[in-house]
């Protein structure tokens, strides 16, 4: 599955492919991830009917000295630590599951700004 991962550390915005599961999510975002949540909802590229999904990692101000960096999308809101960018489709059933990443990474790029504090 194609993810847009932000990395704090290497101010860096780049394309993953990575299996579709809450492990992989865990561990592209990194540095001892063991909780996500929902940064923000980017409208959706594609015809899903839903957006392109920011998740963070929900628990990183619990763990002492694990904030590497901060950044920010679109000039709102402060999320700690890396993030994924992950696609997002409504199914048969009025769920939604996860899919490719519809935003381009150009774009994405353009959307984030790296910060030291927050």
């Amino acid at each position: 599955m194609r993810v847009i991962k932000i990395d704090v550390e290497k101010k860096d915005v780049y394309e993953l492919d990575i299996e579709k599961s809450l492990e992989s999510y865990y561990k592209t975002i990194g540095n001892g991830c063991e909780l996500i949540e929902t940064a923000t909802i980017l409208p959706s590229k594609g015809n899903s009917g839903y957006g392109d999904v920011i998740y963070v990692d929900e628990s990183c101000f619990l763990r002492v000295g694990d904030v590497k960096g901060f950044f920010c999308v679109n000039g709102e809101g402060t999320f700690a630590n890396n993030g994924i960018v992950v696609g997002s489709i409504l199914t048969e059933d009025d769920g939604v599951d996860s899919a490719d990443c519809t935003w381009d990474l150009n774009t994405i790029r353009d959307l984030i700004t790296f910060h030291e504090q927050p």
